[in-house]
């Protein structure tokens, strides 16, 4: 097999690369394509453009991240109000059920409107029913005949705080008087303020809640006896 000539062929021109510019004692013909490539005349990045580059890479990484955190924060605490603000709900409608069926409606300390009061009435299973704030900011419900539970249970959840909890009565009964009926129809407004309790950026974040309540026994103090 011959080898062929490119020096001396017709119509060849060599890349501006391997072009031979009479420094090299190697004709290029005679170069491997190892040498035609070498790092001695490829450019690549200067040292300030290579930090140049970091620098950037960092600046838009770290604004990135710091974006999807804090719509992961937004996130954490749009569900902590969703669920506090659930748990109270459902709170409100199981005191409701048990007003409506009730009787006998005593807020304490002082009639009328009083804040982080009691409600005390008869429930229809005959039941002596207390619902109250503690110091805990926890909705709790006594059972008076209940006597596992002598100091009452906790109506709402523990990431629930209930900071403020109030009753307005509307149809009075005297105290001990199995005989007396309620000046009105027996009704009571449930107003209350809540908020998650552990979520940061969301604790004082109030949310009020009102609800009136009308008892379906009529002008009654007490259930008869059965």
């Amino acid at each position: 097999m011959n080898r062929i000539d490119y020096k001396n062929r017709e119509g060849f021109t060599p890349p501006p690369h391997a072009r031979d510019d009479g420094k090299s004692k190697i004709p290029f013909w005679k170069k491997n394509i190892f040498e035609f490539f070498s790092c001695s005349e490829v450019g690549g990045f200067t040292l300030i453009e290579t930090l140049v580059s970091v620098a950037l890479f960092a600046t838009v990484f770290s604004v990135g991240v710091g974006a999807f955190v804090g719509a992961l924060r937004a996130q954490r605490q749009v569900q902590a109000l969703v669920a506090a603000n659930s748990n109270a709900s459902l709170a409100i409608e199981q005191m409701a059920r048990e007003i409506r069926t009730g009787v006998g409606f005593i807020v304490s300390p002082m009639p009328g409107v009083c804040d982080d009061c009691r409600l005390e009435f008869q429930n229809a299973k005959r039941q002596r029913i207390t619902y109250w704030r503690d110091a805990s900011n926890n909705l709790m419900r006594l059972n008076a005949s209940d006597l596992l539970a002598p100091g009452g249970e906790a109506v709402t959840a523990e990431n629930v705080a209930i900071r403020y909890l109030r009753f307005e009565q509307l149809g009075n009964c005297p105290v001990g008087d199995p005989d007396a009926t309620p000046d009105h129809a027996p009704r009571v407004t449930i107003a209350l303020g809540v908020s998650p309790r552990s979520e940061q950026g969301v604790r004082d974040d109030l949310t009020e809640i009102q609800t009136t309540v009308s008892s379906r026994q009529g002008f009654l103090c007490f259930l008869p006896d059965l």
